[in-house]
């Protein structure tokens, strides 16, 4: 404490300064004002510097509320994943890496939701989910928290009853003669905010004038079933293509894809369980 309610130290040892100064100056300052020896302290200076720089630097990437929770977790292979999905890829990936996953950290237990989109992103910003398995439609989505894992070709799915299927047997489509020859077809298009649907539409924006009627429908696995029952045509992944006997897959040319990401949440500092389920994710399709 200084005289008449004023400090003898500098005003940067007082904290009125800026970030410049490092600890290293501070005890440098405060040692030559009590008489410190300055071999000693140049010393704790030295070792102050190097470990206080590494903090400075480290800090800024990590919130408080995440290192506490994520601290606490680390400690041992206990714990609690929580996992969405909006794909069936992503329910067939969940479901073969369970079972190994379960083997080496059989304390940890499983939360796992399948929701739409727009449902997971939110639950995402929210932080109720630590990793979502799920397909976009374009590469400028990925941002730094996406991970890509593969991408994913989409068919034309066409009813095998189909007049054009019986004329055309061949394995691909230009969008040209999609829109020419299946502009009186019911289509079936996924809901708004899924990739399928956003790819599906961007093919339509070039062609305003090409759709006679559309429907949309939840999920592939109602999707698939109604094409193969004759009610529409559809844009199908790779992942659920079937009924090949009941359904002629077309390949669009040029060709459609989806990415197949792996998203988690911000400030996530990975555990041991936690990085082992990200290793069997991201080294899935090798």
């Amino acid at each position: 404490p200084g005289l008449s309610g004023t400090s003898r130290y500098p005003s940067f040892i007082c904290g009125a300064s800026s970030n410049r100064f490092w600890p290293s100056c501070q005890i440098q300052c405060v040692s030559s004002a009590v008489g410190f020896p300055d071999a000693a302290a140049a010393t704790c200076a030295n070792v102050v510097s190097v470990m206080s720089k590494w903090l400075f630097e480290w800090l800024p990437h990590v919130s408080p509320q995440s290192f506490r929770i994520d601290a606490i977790r680390s400690l041992d292979k206990r714990g609690h994943l929580r996992i969405s999905t909006t794909s069936q890829w992503g329910l067939e990936m969940i479901t073969s890496i369970t079972s190994r996953f379960k083997e080496a950290f059989p304390e940890v237990t499983f939360e796992l939701f399948q929701a739409n989109a727009d449902n997971l992103k939110k639950m995402l910003e929210s932080e109720a989910i630590d990793f979502a398995l799920m397909s976009v439609g374009s590469r400028e989505e990925l941002t730094e928290n996406y991970e890509l894992l593969q991408e994913e070709e989409l068919f034309f799915a066409v009813p095998a009853s189909h007049p054009y299927c019986r004329q055309n047997p061949g394995a691909e489509l230009s969008e040209e003669e999609l829109i020419r020859s299946f502009s009186c077809t019911h289509l079936l298009l996924s809901k708004k905010g899924t990739a399928n649907r956003t790819l599906a539409d961007k093919i339509f924006s070039r062609y305003p004038h090409g759709l006679s009627s559309v429907s949309e429908v939840n999920g592939m696995t109602m999707t698939r079933e109604l094409v193969a029952q004759g009610v529409g045509a559809a844009f199908i992944p790779t992942s659920c293509r079937q009924e090949e006997a009941r359904i002629h897959y077309y390949a669009l040319r040029p060709r459609l894809v989806r990415y197949n990401v792996l998203v988690h949440r911000k400030n996530l500092v990975l555990n041991q369980p936690e990085q082992f389920f990200h290793s069997c994710v991201v080294n899935y399709y090798s």
